[in-house]
């Protein structure tokens, strides 16, 4: 509490589907703990339907902002948000700034908070890939770099964040605030018998594809149409194809080797509950994913 009884607001920076899944109980704990108000801001970096606002029902969880910042170009995109979020929070002012994750929404919120003066949390801090090609490993960098304390989901962040020089009174071992999610509505899942209507052999795997390196160029997606007719010789492959991979094969005129392979069953995006209800019974999994 301050002086004057006031609890401190602290601000909170969303904008893509694995935010919503590392803060869906934030909110809960805020209000249970009575010591700080939270403030959710969701940037629209993800926007669409099923890339957002399903996530965001299912997690029950309520921006107090939304910003709808335009789409285009990452710099173009991450310069709207920072220019938005800056104006907000110079109104509102938290006392605390908590970035989330590695995508585009966190860098701008770190750039905002530093120019504005406010104290930085990173949630999900120090996690590297070791490859500054991925646009996610530059914005973890930076973030970190900005950040006054670095919340980690496991020992390998803070020896990363050793090594770039962060004070080890800044690193705080939080654990992997997904896994809480997963763990709070593990019954729900349990309980869910959709799967957004996909039909399913016994025995399959499911593959999530959507990094730039892999699908925005030719090569990358032809290796990836290899590797899945190659596997589905043994397994049905359960697909849900991300947009901009869907975009892509189009381009490449690659989408047609996959459709016409009957083990290659292709979906849209899945939500929250029926995405984990799928992987559940899943013999195995091929992802690209971080």
């Amino acid at each position: 509490m301050d002086p004057k009884g006031k609890k401190p607001l602290i601000g909170v920076v969303v904008g893509a589907r694995p935010n919503f899944m590392k803060i869906a109980r934030l909110r809960k704990v805020a209000s249970k703990s009575g010591i700080f108000d939270l403030h959710i801001v969701h940037t629209g970096q993800h926007f669409d339907e099923k890339m957002a606002q399903v996530f965001l029902k299912q997690f029950e969880i309520r921006p107090d902002t939304t910003l709808n910042v335009d789409g285009g170009s990452a710099a173009s995109q991450i310069g709207s948000m920072i220019l938005a979020l800056s104006k907000h929070f110079e109104t509102i002012r938290p006392k605390l700034l908590v970035a989330v994750g590695d995508v585009n929404s966190a860098l701008a919120a770190a750039v905002s908070a530093n120019k504005l003066g406010i104290k930085l949390a990173h949630l999900e801090s120090g996690l590297r890939s070791h490859d500054r090609t991925m646009p996610e490993e530059i914005n973890r960098i930076l973030v970190d770099e900005l950040s006054d304390y670095c919340f980690v989901t496991e020992p390998s962040g803070e020896k990363n964040l050793l090594r770039m020089g962060k004070t080890p009174s800044s690193i705080y071992f939080v654990g992997n605030t997904m896994i809480d999610t997963l763990v709070e509505l593990g019954d729900v899942i349990d309980r869910s018998t959709t799967t957004n209507g996909i039909q399913l052999p016994t025995e399959y795997g499911v593959v999530t594809a959507h990094r730039p390196a892999l699908v925005d160029t030719q090569p990358g997606l032809e290796k990836l149409c290899e590797i899945l007719t190659l596997t589905s010789r043994y397994y049905a492959i359960c697909f849900p194809v991300h947009p901009r991979t869907q975009n892509n094969l189009q381009k490449f005129e690659l989408l047609r080797v996959l459709e016409e392979n009957e083990n290659v069953i292709l979906t849209p995006p899945l939500d929250y509950l029926a995405f984990q209800k799928v992987v559940k019974s899943a013999k195995f999994i091929l992802t690209d994913s971080g």
